[in-house]
């Protein structure tokens, strides 16, 4: 069940409350975003608390209000957490969260989302790799593809990779890395100039994510580009609707 299930169902009667607070499965993989991510300090918290040192995933998207003292709270108590991601945690300082994970030891921990966070520069990028033992890690693996999306531009814990963030090839800041799903493209990935950088070294369709150099395309409102296909397409759904009405 998602946080936002359960915290319905548990209003359902005091049955009910007493036994989704008290089972501590229920709680070992916490997940928050819009709308709930206005969450306070204590209540994020107090949801830890129910997995009784149990949590094995926390998910914190644009949890502006979550400040560094409180995840450092909820890491003391989570000593079996794999997967922490705070993608857009503005009050989360990197280096700070590099000193909570090298001091609190947390062994188990294997996949790290960072996404969004000020001033991450490449000797954080480095530590954290050895925090996480994430070349070892990573090398056994085979690493699907990432696509961009204006929806979804950061990497979610179902992404193999320890870490959302690498060099970039062409700028060579740590940040997210896009691939692009042009068959074309693809074939260019072992030669010295594949078609896989940040967003902002390789403009990129917000719909469906190619690169657009060289091609007709639109900006939109949101400032966001759109590749011809992807506005055609959009437009004939548009008129379909239209005309049903």
């Amino acid at each position: 069940m998602s946080l936002k299930d359960l915290l319905f169902a548990e209003r359902v009667c005091k049955t009910w409350r007493t036994n989704i607070q008290n089972d501590p499965l229920l709680w070992k993989n916490i997940y928050i975003e819009e709308p709930l991510n206005c969450i306070k300090d204590a209540e994020l918290f107090r949801l830890v608390q129910r997995a009784n040192g149990n949590l094995k995933s926390l998910t914190l998207i644009n949890c502006r209000t979550i400040n560094e003292e409180c995840l450092r709270r909820v890491l003391e108590i989570s000593p079996k957490l794999k997967r922490l991601s705070v993608p857009g945690c503005s009050r989360i300082k990197i280096e700070n969260l590099i000193d909570m994970l090298r001091s609190l030891n947390l062994r188990g921990l294997k996949q790290l989302r960072i996404n969004g966070l000020h001033e991450i520069k490449l000797k954080h990028y480095e530590e954290l790799k050895l925090l996480l033992d994430a070349d070892k890690g990573d090398h056994q693996k085979t690493l699907s593809p990432s696509f961009y999306h204006r929806d979804h531009s950061s990497l979610s814990l179902k992404d193999d990779r320890a870490l959302d963030i690498e060099p970039c090839y062409m700028c060579g800041d740590p940040r997210v890395l896009f691939d692009c799903p042009l068959e074309s493209c693809q074939e260019r990935q072992s030669t010295s100039s594949p078609c896989r950088a940040c967003i902002n070294c390789i403009p990129r369709c917000s719909q469906c994510g190619r690169c657009i150099n060289n091609i007709d395309y639109e900006e939109t409102f949101c400032l966001a580009f759109r590749c011809w296909g992807c506005k055609e397409a959009l437009e004939a759904v548009h008129g379909q609707e239209v005309k049903e009405e």
